[in-house]
């Protein structure tokens, strides 16, 4: 759980430490942009996601959707959540980071987006630990690890801002708090 500005420094981060060029995902083609130039101005565009692919791999032109398998190819998936409001109601999305490991690539995309939660928990910039909770007040008490959520969302959250994965989710998450 995190914020756009924050979704910028972490794509920041992964795409300096692993040479990572990008391409922002629409509706026919995957359109290329630096994410270590202006990251803005993919987020301002209201996308669905992005991709981040070794620097190597990364074209200047668009490429059709039906050209490539992305997660084949070991491209990273971020999929952005975003602030919303409906009738009054502010929800903070789930934003995601994914990617595969297979054996025809030489390098192992699962592993960097791994690496890179260690990197921001030991830099503080994430927490992670969350559990489900449903509208009708039952919580499931399981601990969700793979979630995380930055000292920003949690203050937001404490404010009133519900964290869900998305509108059509049927239920919400509760930070796991501890010490910071």
């Amino acid at each position: 759980m995190v914020l756009p500005d924050e979704i910028v420094e972490i794509t920041r981060i992964l795409a300096s430490t692993r040479d990572l060029g990008g391409f922002v995902m629409t509706a026919r083609e995957y359109v290329p942009f630096d994410p270590l130039g202006d990251p803005h101005s993919f987020l301002d565009r209201n996308v669905s996601g992005f991709m981040l692919v070794p620097r190597s791999d990364a074209r200047t032109t668009p490429i059709p959707v039906n050209e490539v398998a992305p997660r084949y190819c070991g491209w990273i998936q971020v999929t952005p959540g975003r602030m919303r409001e409906r009738d009054g109601t502010q929800v903070l999305e789930l934003t995601t980071i994914v990617a595969e490991d297979h054996k025809n690539l030489p390098f192992r995309p699962a592993s960097w987006v791994s690496n890179l939660k260690k990197r921001l928990v030991r830099e503080n910039l994430l927490k992670f630990g969350v559990t489900l909770a449903k509208f009708t007040g039952e919580s499931s008490g399981h601990v969700l690890s793979d979630i995380g959520y930055s000292k920003t969302a949690l203050e937001l959250n404490r404010a009133g801002i519900i964290w869900m994965q998305n509108w059509s989710f049927t239920g919400y998450f509760i930070p796991v708090e501890g010490d910071w």
